[in-house]
């Protein structure tokens, strides 16, 4: 649903598909196999909100990412890059004002009207109006200047490269009706699960809590025909009775559990593809600096160097997932190759950062880690 590629579904693992994997294209495009229009898939966990500014899980992206419209989107396959959505045109200007140009004939289901410039900008400001926790996906925008009904530049105070593959193509990028919004709201705030007004290739047609979620076509949708004529989305928590689902042929995609990722490779269900692609998600061990345990530097490096990263990941995620350099993920500005610190780690060097912190003034008794 939505961009696979993105956060749950591949920070789990891996997807299993039927007759094809979507690898990032979002499923309101993909042509499925031949036997039939209505796609059931599995996701972990059930929607509470279908307020882009607001959102609290990735299914919600997943769905949003079918039933609204962004500037730009994830652009399909394993590399991380983006393309055109709902805009005709997106240009840096310098670098902090990026121009965007609406194309034009976009419908807003509900008698709600044409996409605007004038949307865009209520969609993105409010999340920094109403203090939005995800406000941070943005930066450091300052505001959105429109020039015509189409056209508006977006202002950020310095510099923000993660703008292209996080603030416009992630979940804060969602356009939004203001119209709809409004009258939704009162204020433009969060609307939670009210329907407001779609835009994407298909709607939100039917919702039971923890039951099922289905999309239709949206009739009012001018862009390529999407794949599907239903998509039915199961909420099932459980990474292996997701598997079983689809093993028994309930669904037609799912995400799976990681320690079952080698198995269903090796040999995998018929008409089945199994793919693992690479995640900006990533699992790490954090320190609390201001701890009075924590606070020397030979301390923590002494905790970082005895650490053995490959072992980690062999007991908690079966081996099948790769070490982290850092933060930043590949293929993402900013990656970098080689970790400070070899994953293996090295425990002399670790005995010297102790030796080197008991000779230090801030050693007054031992210290138990």
């Amino acid at each position: 649903m939505g961009n696979v590629s993105r956060r749950s579904f591949l920070k789990t693992g891996a997807v299993l598909g039927g007759g094809v994997v979507a690898s990032g294209l979002p499923l309101s495009q993909v042509i499925w196999a031949a036997e039939g229009k209505v796609l059931r898939a599995c996701c972990p966990g059930d929607i509470s909100i279908l307020d882009p500014a607001f959102y609290a899980r990735q299914v919600e992206v997943d769905v949003m990412s079918c039933i609204y419209s962004k500037l730009i989107r994830y652009k399909p396959g394993s590399e991380w890059g983006w393309e055109l959505e709902a805009a005709e045109k997106m240009e840096p200007v310098d670098p902090t004002h990026i121009r965007f140009r609406l194309q034009k004939g976009i419908k807003f289901t509900g008698g709600h009207g044409e996409m605007t410039a004038k949307d865009v900008k209520f969609s993105f400001e409010r999340i920094f109006k109403h203090k939005s926790f995800l406000a941070p996906e943005w930066g450091p925008l300052d505001r959105v200047e429109l020039e015509d009904d189409y056209t508006g530049v977006l202002v950020f105070r310095a510099p923000f490269a993660p703008a292209w593959l996080l603030s416009l193509t992630d979940a804060t990028g969602h356009i939004l009706s203001e119209d709809a919004v409004m009258k939704a709201t009162n204020d433009g705030g969060n609307f939670g699960v009210k329907l407001t007004a779609f835009s994407g290739p298909y709607v939100l047609a039917d919702w039971k809590p923890n039951q099922y979620i289905l999309l239709t076509r949206n009739p009012e949708w001018s862009g390529p025909k999407p794949g599907f004529d239903e998509i039915r989305i199961l909420p099932v928590n459980d990474p292996k009775a997701r598997e079983r689902a689809y093993q028994a042929g309930d669904v037609d995609f799912a995400p799976i559990s990681l320690d079952s990722l080698k198995t269903l490779k090796s040999n995998p269900p018929a008409n089945t593809m199994v793919e693992n692609n690479p995640s900006l998600g990533y699992t790490w061990i954090g320190m609390n600096t201001d701890h009075p345990k924590l606070k020397d530097i030979n301390v923590r490096k002494a905790i970082q160097w005895a650490i053995n990263v490959p072992q980690i990941l062999d007991a908690a995620y079966s081996g099948q997932v790769n070490v982290a350099t850092g933060t930043v993920a590949p293929g993402v500005v900013g990656y970098r190759a080689k970790a400070l610190v070899p994953p293996e780690g090295d425990l002399a060097k670790a005995k010297e950062c102790v030796n080197a912190f008991i000779k230090s003034d801030s050693f007054s008794k031992p210290v138990e880690l």
